[in-house]
This record gives C-alpha cells, structure tokens and sequence, in this order.
C-alpha cells in the first residue's frame, strides 16, 4: 500500500545541480561505498516498490519493463516472470544471485552500463530505442549516485517516446531513515545524499519530470515505517516544451553556441555578426550561452532573457552581474553551465564555440574524459586566436599571459572539429603554428547578400576614398595613407587629383595629420556603431571606393557589408580575403599588399568609366552572392552531419595497477587509502607497497595495509634504505605488468569514478600517455568525506609546455599513466630528492611530444599536512630538477630557459594587474561623468556640422601646416579679428573633439 502525499514548493532547473546537492537538505558524500550489502536470498527489500510497479505494468499493458540498477536481481525476476512483457536488466556490473532456477533469468536481457557516465546511458539508449510501451524501475538506486544528472536524461528521453511510459522510482527519507531533522551526511556509507519526500518530488519536478503520484511504502516486509519514497513519473513532449518556457528557457534545440559576443547585444564584434548571418539561414536557430559581459547592459539578467539568449552567469546560479573583464571570466563555471544545459536538452547534439580566448577548453576537455554525451559533437569554429592577431600584428605580444594561449589550444586540439573559415586560418594554425587537430575542415560563413539592385543608374564617377576598418597595421591603414598621399603628390596620378574631392577614415579615431593637410579634400573620421556606419556606406556608394587594405585577415565580413550596401571594393590579396571573393574578379578587386600596388589600383578604380565601374558593381554582387548560396548550403549540410554523429564503439578494458610508495605511513592513511580503492568502480589488477627505508613500526604498520585481500592482489617491496619518493615509486614501475599503473601518495584518497575514466580515457585514446585530474585538498585529522562549497583545491590547466616551465599545469602525481610510457622514459628523475618530480617527470613527457590529459572535475582528496614535502622542503632545488627536464639542453642553459620563462610570467601577472587597474579606472569614469559629458559630445558634434565650420576649413588646414613661429603669429592675430577668432576656435575644437571622440569611444555604442 502507497501513502500517498502532496507536494508544496517551487521546482527550479537551475538549483538541481551538485552546489545545491540536487534539491536534498543535509550534505553529500564524497566517497561511496559499492559492496553489496544486502541479499535478495534474506530479507525483501523494496518489496512494495516492485509490487507497485508489477500493478502499474499491468494495468497500462506495458510491452517491456526496464529494472536499472538491479543488484542481485531476484526479486524482480520474481515479480514478474510471468509478465507477458519483454524484460531487461541493468547495472555497473553482473552481480545478479541465480536461484536454483536458472530459466528464470534466461528470459531477462542484461545490459551493462555506469549510471553517470554519457557514453554508457547512449549506448544503452540505442539497444533499447523503441516506441512500444515501457515501464522503467529505478529502485534505491538515486541516492547513491553523485551525479544523478546522466541517467534521469536518459530515462527523460526514453519516456518522450510515448506518453504512455512510466517511471517507477524509489529513495529512502532521510528523516524517517536517519531522524527527524537529520541533516548530517547518510548514516548508510553506500549513500551519498538523501531527500525528504517533499524535497525529492520537486526535485524530479526540476529535472522535468511531471509527478503523477508519490508517497511512502515499507522499506522491507518486516518494517512497520514507511519509510521509501515512492513516484510514478512521466515526461511528455509538450509538458517539457511547457517546462522550459514556464522556467523562461528558450525551446528545445539541438545545437548551443557559447560565445562572448552577440548580434543581439548593444555592440559586437566579428563574431558576434557571424551569430546573426547563422539564425537567418540555419535549419534551426542554436541555443546561445553568452559568457562575459561585452555589450551587456547593467540590467543584464532580464536583458538576456529578454533576448531569448543565456547566461553562464544566470544558468550556475550567480546573481552578480557577468564579470566586464574579459580576463576574469571563470572557465570552470563556462563547463559548469554547459553540463547543466546537456542535462536540460537532451536533444543537444552539437555544442559549438569560439577559438578566440579558448573560452570551450574545458568543454573540450570533458568530452574528451567522457563527461559530456559521446553523440554530442563539440565544434570549434576558429575566428582567430591571439597566434592569430600576433600573426597579423607581424609580432608576438610579450605581455599576454601564455594562460590564454593554454587555452586557446586545447579548445582546439580537443575538439572532436575544428571549422576554419578559410585555407589561410587552416594553414596558420596548421602548419604554422603546429597544432594537431582530431579533425578539421573548411566552412566560410554563411552569408546571404540581397538580391541585385537596380540603384547604379543612378551612381556616377568616383569622388570619394573610403577606408573601412581600424587604424592598425592589421587593417593596412598605414598603407592605405601612403598610398593616398601618392595619389596626391606623385605626377603620373596629377590627372586624378581634381576628381576626388572627399576622403572618409570609418573606424579612425586620430586620423593621419598628412591627410588632413591635403589641399581641396574634405576629411571626414570617426567610430559609429554598426548599423550606422552601414547607413552611412549606403549614402556613399554612388560616388565611392571603399578601401579594405587588409594584410592578414580570415574571412572579413566587412566585405560583404560593403558589397551588400552596392559600394565598389578594393582590398589586398592576403589573408584569407582572395578566398572570399571569387576568382574572375580578383584581378579588378585585389592587389598586391603595399602602399605602391595600393595607389595604382585606386587610381585604375577612379578611372573606371561608368558602364565598368556599373558592370563591376552588378557582377561583384551577383557573384560573391552565387557563390555564399552555396556556401549557406554546405554550411546547413555541416551541421546535419555533425548532430548525427555515432557513439565510438568500446574498446577492451586496459588493466591498472597501483604503487604506493611509504616511509613511515601512519594506520590511519593506510584505512582511508583502501576505502578509496574498494569503492573504486573499476578495481586495481593489484597494489604494489613499496617500503621506503621506514622504522620497525612504520614496517609494521606497511605490512598489516600490504595484508592480501580478496578485492585485489598485493604485494610488498621492501627497501632497507631511503632512497627518496622518486626511486620509491620506480621501484615499484619495475613490477608492474598491466597496461596501465596508478602512482597513489599513501596519504591521498580515490573517489569512486577516477580508475574507471582515466582507464577509459587511455583505451579510447591511444595518443594519451597520462591522465590527471581536478583535486580537492583537505586538512590532516580533518572530516573529509563531505562535499563542502567553495572547497579548496587544484584545478590543473592541462598540458603546456611553455606555461609548465613556470608552474604545474598539468596536475598532480596521483595520475593515471601508460606504464611502457613511463618505462621509455625511466620513470621518475631519482638523482636528486628535491621537491616536484611529478611537475619534472610531466615536464619531460610533454618535451617528447606525449600527451597528458586533464579530467576536469574532482577525482581524488589530497591531505594537506605540516610535515610533507611542499611544506618542509627547499624549493632552489626543485627549481634545479625542472631545469633538468629540458635536457639533453646544457643544464646551465635550460637554468636560464626556466628562469627568463619565470621573467616572463611575472611581467605578465603584472600587464594583467595593470590592465585590471585600468579596466576598473574606465568603469568609474563611465559611471561618474557619462550623464555630464554626454551633452557635451553632442553639442561639438552639432558644431562640427554646422555651415561656419566647413567654410573655415580651408582656413584651419592652411594654419595646420605653417610651422611654429607662423602659427603663434596667427594666435596673436586672434584678437584683431575674425580670423584669428576662427583659428582660436579651431584650435580648441579640435582638442575638445579628440577627447570627446575618445570618450565616447570607451563608453561604446549609442554614445
């Protein structure tokens, strides 16, 4: 009999995650235990849960009944053997007791898989794909998960096939199991959180489910309480469609964009405009997670919602608003975001993001350690990367943290693609810059021009000059301005000189004091926010050249708002611009990349007579819009194939084991050590104890942890002598025989999922040679086993030779290595007892080109103590031993090497304060005077177009080029009349202009 009961509360998609323990009260476990308990042979457990679900497969004539989480099995085979529906059994592992009648299991399919591993929950999603009827039985088996996240997806998905399936779950009360008010972790070692009824209906409610009835049930035949939460549950489409939208989550979708900029925002950049050209011509608009706060206004929160857009800020919970400092984004909570959103849309297949900043590299990382769906791809689509604008710039910037470029990499070399708009980007990344990429193709955006216009009855000849674009060298503005002041004082151009009359700096700030200086040229400049400088080309282009001197660009997309607003175009033939425009009209359009070749073409342009300079127009629309049709088209065909991307299959099981190395290890290390390694989801083929040189207690004390055990092999290596941590654990490498070997400090704990995925990690990735992973560290004496907020610990960054030099990026000794890997090289460096020869031997393998990846989450508990080695030790000596990891270099020199590298990161920890002041200076400037200086910018700005202005133009251009002792002679003329008025004016104008101009210029777009 069901107790049933109702629900009160507020259900929450974003709060039933790990930081808020799933919606149960209390505290969370860190370390499960996963020995079977109890016996189907003895007592009944969950006996009127099975009961219950045996009713409801009758009364809704189910087809199959799916029981994950099995254990021994007995009961459910005796529920319902004689059930006219297929049956299926699932679990981490076969542990199911057979009965004296073995043909009662022989109809029962079983299926293996780990609840809260992705890959698993999809494979096992394709063997039991179908649309017949299901009922689902998860039974106790929720509160022993940590992450609970991947199987309710899985279930979800499956019960969306027809609205006719069930989900019968059951968990213990924590208040009727542990007492009233218990809020301490599960009395029970195998559970690691609990929920109240209450508590766990709107949990379920939160992940999406609809609750159809709960109560309590007996736990067993002989308990009187009632204390099993019991529910049947339901999910169907339009309730979770209704689901999302009552929770202002945009609809289901496929594919999830995380990016820092976005068309829908105040301003944007590049990127952001390639989001935009995406949803008018993507088979489905992607879901868009903006990280950071570039265009975002103070009310940020209800703007994004606003915009149909998401927040990472918003989605983990954060109430603050997003960080303005690009440099201060958290990329662990960009992974946090992104997990939570592959929980809510189980329909994701591709998650894509941006190369600039590495903002997805620990997004890579996760897919690559199996914490995302293996069926969802991860695409990186490369707009260009600092190598990229160092590249351009024709120099490496010295002050940029080598943390951006870590970053920047790996989002790229983990990505299952990686999407290059152009050959050039590919080759610059390539062959250039060395990257070995898991897959890479070409896609140029996809960019759809209007039809053709019919204005160019109404264009005439060529009056106006144009740049379009920064004033960097990138942009080619240096060139673009010698080669106007060619045009302007070379002979063989003199012919030309009268015809242009207007030149227009777009994107110039302080333009070049020589081309102010030209005689009978009007000179116009500023920053406009996009749409108007789009208004603004539309204006121009009947009398106009616009000018893109780019030098190494990928794929401007200025050139498609140039040719779109019907200007005519010239640009250099660099980068990947000759890519873009097709072929028949380079020879009219490009140039070669210097300011001689740039005067030429221009002045072959203004030439032009108007039915050329009307056919190039009509054929350059005509064209470049053919071509971007097909571009749209294999853009949209991309991204088909990429979201139907199939599961890898298996691989065999590579066997670990394990080396402790010891000196002296107390008992109680040694009880907590093992409890790791029991509860380890994949066991150790054997455990190695390698004695280092400790008392005759601390011998004894080895000796009892050594004991054989029936869960795994050990052995015990015994050394008379200290001969210090490095030599210790080779000592113990030489032992070893499985594929794979696990190097455990006597002092560490195993969480439960760490052997299984890194084993997984290195049998799916043979390029690999070691996986390490997020830590957590805890106080020597200290409570461990309760997952604390905020808790401190190491989040390696992942491999990087140039940043490892400086610091450890690349995790903790506690890994999981290749152990022929380790042999090549000769294990640890054992000539010196010096601190980090984890840090040194990582060091070296990444010098040899091996790869070391990181898990980005938390895997194993790290015992801070006063005497260890971090503690006591000198650090000069560890200094000297990553030195040696450059070797066969010269010792002295690769002392140096370390040392200029250590240089290095302390300039850049100081750019980066540096920067941080000044971002923090401009913020406080933007708040106190924008409201005062605002109208000011205005009312110069309404001089500047006023009637006197430009009749004194000639005027202040003559007096701009007289030399000094001329030109304080017409200040002195300021008071005989009005031209000295007029140039006194000028001149204050022209400061109060710049500064305005640069004002507001930082206070962006609308200013």
């Amino acid at each position: 009999m069901v107790r049933l009961a109702t629900l009160s509360g507020v259900e929450d998609p974003l709060r039933f995650t790990p930081e808020y323990n799933f919606g149960a009260g209390g505290q969370a476990r860190l370390l499960a235990e996963t020995t079977p308990d109890y016996s189907d042979a003895g007592i009944v457990w969950q006996q009127d849960v099975y009961s219950f679900a045996r009713g409801l497969a009758d009364s809704r004539q189910v087809r199959r009944v799916v029981e994950l989480g099995c254990g021994a099995g007995q009961k459910f085979v005796r529920l319902f053997r004689d059930a006219s529906a297929a049956l299926f059994q699932v679990d981490h592992c076969d542990q199911r007791e057979r009965p004296s009648d073995p043909e009662a299991f022989a109809a029962v399919t079983f299926y293996q898989a780990n609840f809260e591993d992705y890959p698993d929950l999809e494979m096992l999603e394709e063997r039991l794909a179908s649309a017949e009827t299901t009922l689902f039985i998860l039974s106790d088996v929720i509160e022993h998960l940590h992450d609970p996240r991947p199987v309710l997806r899985f279930l979800r998905t499956l019960l969306k096939r027809n609205p006719n399936n069930r989900l019968v779950i059951s968990t213990p009360d924590r208040e009727q199991i542990d007492g009233r008010g218990a809020n301490r972790v599960p009395d029970n070692r195998r559970h690691v959180r609990q929920w109240t009824l209450n508590e766990f209906g709107l949990s379920l409610m939160s992940a999406g489910f609809a609750v159809s009835q709960i109560g309590h049930v007996k736990a067993n035949e002989y308990d009187d309480a009632y204390s099993t939460i019991l529910a049947e549950i339901r999910c169907e489409e339009a309730d979770y469609k209704a689901f999302l939208q009552r929770h202002g989550l945009p609809p289901q979708r496929s594919h999830l964009v995380i990016t820092t900029e976005h068309s829908a925002a105040l301003r944007t950049g590049g990127i952001g405009t390639y989001h935009a050209r995406v949803s008018e011509v993507a088979d489905e608009p992607p879901l868009v997670l903006m990280v950071g706060a570039h265009g975002l206004p103070d009310d940020w929160h209800r703007f994004v919602q606003a915009k149909g857009l998401l927040h990472v800020a918003a989605i983990c919970g954060r109430p603050t608003a997003p960080c303005r400092d690009i440099a201060a984004i958290d990329f662990d909570e960009i992974l946090r975001a992104v997990v939570q959103l592959v929980f809510l849309y189980d329909g994701m297949r591709l998650i894509e993001y941006q190369d600039y900043l590495g903002i997805g590299f620990r997004v890579a990382q996760a897919k690559r350690a199996r914490l995302l769906p293996s069926r969802t791809t991860v695409l990186a689509y490369a707009h260009g990367s600092h190598f990229y604008l160092d590249h351009a710039a024709d120099t490496p910037d010295p002050y940029r943290d080598q943390q951006v470029d870590l970053r920047e990499r790996t989002s790229l070399e983990l990505a299952d693609v990686v999407w290059f708009p152009s050959e050039f980007l590919r080759d610059l990344y390539v062959n250039k810059q060395g990257l070995h990429l898991r897959a890479a193709d070409i896609q140029a955006y996809p960019i759809r021009l209007g039809a053709t216009s019919k204005r160019h009855a109404a264009f005439g000849p060529i009056t106006t000059l144009v740049f379009y674009g920064k004033a960097t060298p990138q942009k080619g503005y240096p060139e673009f301005c010698e080669a106007v002041l060619k045009l302007f004082s070379e002979a063989e151009y003199a012919s030309l000189r009268p015809q242009i009359s207007r030149i227009v700096l777009m994107g110039v700030e302080n333009p070049d004091p020589r081309i102010l200086a030209l005689p009978g040229v009007k000179v116009e400049w500023g920053v406009w926010r996009w749409d108007i400088a789009y208004s603004m080309l539309e204006s121009l282009a009947p009398h106009a050249l616009v000018v893109l001197p780019y030098r190494a660009d990928n794929h401007p997309l200025s050139i498609f708002e140039v040719v779109d607003a019907e200007c005519q175009l010239l640009t250099f033939a660099a980068g990947g611009v000759p890519e873009v425009l097709p072929e028949s009209l380079h020879d009219r359009l490009l140039c070669r990349p210097n300011a001689d070749a740039l005067a030429r073409a221009m002045a072959s342009a203004v030439r032009m007579d108007f039915f050329c300079r009307s056919e190039l127009l009509k054929k350059t629309r005509y064209e470049l819009r053919q071509r971007y049709l097909g571009v749209i088209e294999s853009y949209k065909q991309h991204i088909r194939s990429l979201k139907q991307m199939v599961a890898p299959a298996p691989q065999k099981r590579g066997k670990v084991s394990i080396v402790v190395p010891n000196k002296d290890g107390p008992a109680r290390y040694f009880r907590d050590l093992w409890r790791g390694i029991d509860a380890s989801l994949y066991r150790p083929k054997e455990v190695i104890f390698v004695d280092d040189g400790s008392s005759p207690e601390g011998v004894a004390t080895i000796e009892e942890a050594a004991t054989p055990r029936a869960s795994c092999n050990c052995s015990l290596i015994r050394k008379e002598v200290n001969s210090g941590l490095a030599m210790a654990r080779n000592t113990g490498l030489e032992k070893v025989t499985s594929e794979y070997v696990c190097v455990h400090d006597n002092d560490n704990v195993l969480l439960n999922r760490y052997l299984d995925l890194a084993c997984r990690i290195l049998d799916e990735n043979p390029d690999v040679a070691a996986v390490t992973s997020f830590e957590w560290y805890f106080q020597d004496g200290q409570e461990w086993d309760v997952r604390k907020p905020n808790a401190p610990g190491y989040r390696p960054s992942g491999a990087d030779l140039a940043e490892g030099i400086t610091e450890n990026v690349f995790g903790d000794a506690l890994a999981v290595y290749r152990t022929d890997v380790l042999k090549r090289l000769g294990g640890w460096d054992g000539t010196s007892g010096a601190l980090w020869e984890d840090w040194q031997l990582f060091l070296r393998m990444a010098a040899q080109g091996y790869r070391i990846l990181t898990i980005p989450q938390e895997m194993f508990m790290y015992r801070v103590r006063e005497n260890s080695m971090l503690q006591t030790y000198s650090r000069f000596p560890g200094y000297l031993r990553v030195a040696r990891a450059l070797q066969p270099m010269p010792l002295a020199d690769a002392i140096g090497v370390v040392r200029s590298a250590m240089k290095g990161k302390r300039l850049s920890a100081l750019n980066h304060e540096l920067r941080a002041r000044v971002h923090h200076l401009e913020q406080t400037l933007r708040q106190q005077d924008s409201d005062s200086l605002l109208p000011e910018v205005s009312r110069l700005r309404a001089i500047e177009s006023s009637t006197s202005w430009r009749a004194t133009a000639p005027v202040r251009r003559v007096v701009a080029g007289l030399p000094p002792k001329a030109r304080r002679a017409a200040r002195l003329m300021a008071k005989a009349g009005w031209l000295g008025a007029t140039l006194q004016f000028g001149r204050l104008y022209q400061g109060a202009m710049t500064r305005a101009g640069r004002l507001a210029n930082r206070l962006g777009p609308g200013s």
